[in-house]
């Protein structure tokens, strides 16, 4: 896994010594496996460690809110896949009372709890990276071109309520609408090659 770069929309680095900005977003490029599939893909930092032994991704922390005590089955889901893929090790939750508008307490959870803790056999992290390397596959026979510049536009197929559900979903596949022939890129020239250099 290698984290590439981290820096905000507007391409500035992180002022660290700043007051906290609400408004602000920095995201890091990271490469890392899932399965048989390498991924290049983006994730929002919103804290990290000031820690000189942890390198990041580990010293990054996901900063989260949830309402009541308690946090849902899919909320916690959201939670573990954002971090499980990037490999935050943790997640800073602020527990909300929403009448009064304040956080009243926060918690150190760790990525690895969430599926004891929180998932209430709604799901497993099993499952979730087998349908995941799945859709990968799909992607992976419909993208014939090994092209780093040409940006493919696909669809997973709607599915709509009812009955056996669960099944449909997981049977969906992706459908190919083509090439994208404007000039939209997901990575910058300069950076892809700061990632192919690394690996």
């Amino acid at each position: 896994m290698n984290v590439i770069r981290i820096q905000s929309d507007d391409k500035c680095a992180p002022d660290t010594p700043a007051p906290v900005n609400d408004n602000a977003s920095f995201y890091a490029m990271m490469s890392a496996n899932c399965g048989r599939h390498r991924l290049l893909f983006s994730f929002e930092v919103q804290a990290e460690w000031k820690d000189e032994i942890a390198s990041p991704p580990w010293n990054y922390l996901n900063v989260r809110t949830a309402n009541g005590q308690s946090i849902h089955p899919m909320k916690a889901l959201r939670w573990w896949a954002a971090n499980a893929l990037s490999d935050i090790p943790e997640i800073v939750c602020g527990l909300r009372d929403d009448k009064r508008r304040i956080v009243q307490t926060f918690q150190y959870i760790k990525t690895n709890n969430l599926p004891t803790e929180y998932a209430q056999d709604k799901w497993q992290p099993e499952t979730c990276i087998k349908t995941m390397e799945s859709l990968l596959s799909q992607i992976k026979e419909l993208v014939q071109d090994d092209d780093a510049s040409t940006v493919y536009h696909l669809v997973l197929e709607p599915v709509e309520g009812g009955r056996e559900l669960e099944q449909r979903l997981s049977s969906r596949r992706f459908v190919s609408r083509g090439k994208r022939t404007d000039d939209f890129t997901f990575v910058e020239e300069s950076l892809l090659h700061d990632i192919l250099d690394s690996e």
